[in-house]
């Protein structure tokens, strides 16, 4: 009986002996098809897909960049050139998309110092470079040795307030420790430059006084200068210089770029920071047509933000011309004129010791197109005429008697004199607490409309004025039943001529003129008003 359970024993342990390679086979199969899908896979992707691969692991989003354009130029009505752009020679940085460091770009400007200067004038440079811009350069190459100044509670800021902590640590000591040389200060005026720059949009380091040899060594030196460009930019170039030079109006300049306080707008439509913009008179008002369309140019950077092809999508257009009305001819002989006039009335013995201005607007009356405008001040201070044609649409001054066209009209339309019933009194008016009123000389007992526009009569305008007020008038007494509306009435006649509202013309910032306070005004102020000596309007508004 042992003998058959030992056997039976024997028995079990052979079958578990022969199951186990069974097992080890299955799985051993399994790990091999495993293995081989893999190696397969790999074989698809290094083989058939190896190219794209590698070409995916290279490649970031693709990012899109904006080129300025020229700007649009402006002619004459006769078609002469009046502002045109003139190429100047310019060194670019387009910095990559991610952007350097500060000790790249340092090293960046160290290299371009060795061939261009920014500031040719000493002092304009030594004004340009502040103690700050001093002591980021020395942080940058004692940053450890700032940083270890900082306190425990220090430490624990932010990187932005953290930086300026650091920068306050940085002594007179430290900064008199560093020997400021001219081409020291110029390699941190360029440094200042790479910094404002913006991840794949090219920005303007130097447009000015660049020699032909600076501009040959930075184009030979191009490969060894990443981002930099020798290139042509435009400057603005007026043709008559100070001829209507204000109401042509200036661009920022690509450091200045574009308003701060406009940046949300400028931004939503399509401009960059450092872009141009104009920022008075026709640059400003018509900056939607003159700015042009810019390329679009699309790159693909790599994981590094290096740029690896780029491909134009929207080719850049310069800005759209613009002809206007103005005769420049016509407008240089009105700036003589205008000024010599002046000139004659200064040196006049009727010169009230106040005049200081002289201005004019010629308009086409048929159409409305201006012409001409011209205005000289003297600058008593310096002794000087200053051409300063911009007034005529900004300065307002009390009208005096070219008003009383508009105000014979304004009695016609509400009805106080008429073609058979329009011959006034021409008798001094005399109203209780105001003074008497006077024409600027006997007129006579009466006058009809035409004559009181012949001789200029003040007291049939106030006549006028006074019976649209609806007052009865009695020597000596107030006026009784005054009406104050008459004030808005008459400015309600006078808007009908361009008088105390906009123009029309297509220049920023135009004034109305100044609008008297009639809550503190009486009835004299209403017939003063009647003449000209009440609200005030600029030459613009009486040449319409």
């Amino acid at each position: 009986m042992f003998s058959q359970r030992k056997f039976k024993m024997k028995r079990k342990k052979k079958n578990k002996i022969a199951q186990l390679p069974l097992r080890l086979n299955i799985l051993f199969v399994i790990v091999f098809l495993v293995f081989s899908l893999i190696i397969v896979q790999l074989g698809v992707l290094q083989v058939l897909n190896g190219e794209e691969a590698q070409r995916q692991i290279n490649k970031t989003e693709d990012t899109s960049s904006k080129k300025p354009v020229p700007r649009g130029k402006m002619y004459d009505r006769n078609h002469q050139l009046i502002l045109d752009n003139v190429g100047v020679k310019a060194i670019t940085y387009t910095p990559p998309k991610n952007g350097e460091s500060s000790e790249e770009k340092l090293k960046l400007a160290e290299n371009l110092g060795q061939y261009i200067i920014v500031y040719k004038d000493k002092e304009e440079l030594r004004e340009e470079i502040t103690e700050l811009d001093k002591k980021e350069y020395f942080y940058l190459l004692h940053a450890k040795k700032v940083s270890d100044r900082l306190s425990e509670k220090e430490k624990e800021l932010e990187p932005g307030p953290r930086y300026q902590a650091e920068l306050n640590k940085i002594t007179k000591q430290d900064l008199d420790s560093i020997a400021w040389t001219d081409e020291l200060l110029n390699i941190i005026s360029i440094k200042k430059e790479l910094d404002v720059a913006r991840g794949l949009s090219p920005h303007v380091i130097v447009n000015e006084g660049i020699t032909e040899k600076e501009y040959a060594q930075v184009a030979e030196h191009l490969p060894v200068l990443p981002g930099i460009d020798a290139t042509i930019d435009w400057k603005r170039d007026k043709k008559f210089d100070e001829t209507l030079s204000a109401f042509i109006g200036n661009i920022t300049s690509s450091d200045e770029g574009i308003p701060q306080e406009e940046s949300d707008y400028y931004l939503a439509n399509g401009y960059s920071r450092n872009d141009r913009v104009g920022e008075s008179g026709l640059e400003q008002e018509y900056e939607h047509v003159l700015r042009g369309r810019k390329e679009k140019v699309k790159y693909t950077t790599d994981s590094n933000g290096n740029i690896v092809s780029s491909d134009v999508v929207v080719t850049g257009q310069r800005g759209k011309d613009l002809v206007l009305t103005i005769d420049m001819d016509l407008q240089k002989a009105m700036d003589q004129i205008v000024e010599e006039e002046l000139r004659n009335a200064l040196a006049s013995s009727n010169n009230n010791g106040y005049l200081q201005d002289a201005m004019a607007v010629m308009m086409n009356p048929q159409t409305g197109e201006i012409l001409g405008m011209s205005a000289f001040r003297y600058d008593r201070q310096n002794n000087e005429f200053l051409n300063n044609s911009y007034r005529v649409i900004y300065d307002a001054h009390a009208p005096g008697s070219s008003i009383k066209g508009a105000t014979v009209l304004a009695g016609y339309q509400s009805g106080v004199i008429d073609l058979n019933n329009n011959v006034l009194s021409e008798s001094p008016i005399d109203i209780k607490g105001t003074p008497v009123k006077n024409s600027h000389t006997n007129l006579g007992p009466a006058l009809n409309d035409i004559q009181a526009l012949q001789e200029s009569s003040n007291i049939y305008m106030m006549r006028i004025a006074i019976k649209m007020s609806g007052a009865n008038y009695r020597k000596g007494e107030p006026l009784y039943n005054f009406n104050y509306g008459t004030f808005n009435e008459l400015r309600y006649y006078y808007n009908q001529f361009g008088l105390g509202v906009n123009t029309g013309i297509d220049m920023p910032f135009e004034s109305i003129g100044v609008i008297g306070d009639t809550d503190k005004a009486n009835a004299g102020n209403l017939l003063d008003f009647s003449f000209g000596q009440f609200d005030t309007y600029t030459t613009m508004q009486l040449a319409q």
